[in-house]
């Protein structure tokens, strides 16, 4: 997993262009699970409101006042205004969501004009500098969790298929841009 911090230093130039126009801005972390990447955030940026939600939070003892935290039945933005956020952070939504067409429309109705959505998710098939052996266990890994995914009705295809790619396009948005990284996960 990447740390928090770490994460919180990816944010693109766009979304400091965001921050920096004139009058009051709103974020929204989706599946914020400890709430930690928020917590970070709100920190970082006392002068913004600051809105985390996932179907279960376990709130850290320090928050920041500009920061809440929301518990909610599914992750859908249904209860949020259209047009009412300047940025929106996800991160490692796959498998929790079930239809991404209709939850990307509505990332890019509650987004101002000129805001900016953020995802962080990683392939679940797993790739190396060399090939993996088929019958190693994060070959294994892979097709046990895409598996499981499968039965529960959830899409872990999302990143290895360029399907939200399309799908970000569909539903409304411009300028994509999609960076990848290394992350080392093993000796």
């Amino acid at each position: 997993m990447i740390p928090s911090t770490y994460r919180v230093s990816l944010r693109p130039i766009a979304l400091a262009n965001v921050l920096a126009a004139n009058g009051h801005k709103c974020a929204l972390d989706v599946g914020s699970a400890g709430g930690n990447w928020a917590k970070d955030f709100a920190d970082e940026h006392p002068g913004l409101d600051v809105i985390s939600v996932d179907l279960s939070t376990s709130t850290p003892e320090w928050v920041p006042p500009n920061l809440t935290f929301q518990t909610v039945e599914r992750l859908d933005l249904q209860d949020f205004s259209t047009s009412s956020m300047d940025f929106i952070h996800f991160r490692e939504l796959k498998g929790r969501i079930s239809h991404w067409r209709e939850f990307l429309e509505q990332v890019f109705n509650v987004l101002k004009p000129g805001g900016v959505a953020e995802f962080h998710e990683e392939a679940i098939k797993l790739k190396g500098e060399e090939e993996l052996p088929k019958d190693g266990f994060m070959v294994q890994w892979g097709d046990l969790f895409r598996e499981a995914g499968a039965r529960r009705g959830a899409d872990f295809e999302m990143i290895d298929s360029r399907q939200q790619l399309s799908l970000l396009r569909d539903a409304g948005f411009s300028d994509i841009k999609r960076n990848r990284y290394k992350v080392p996960i093993g000796p």
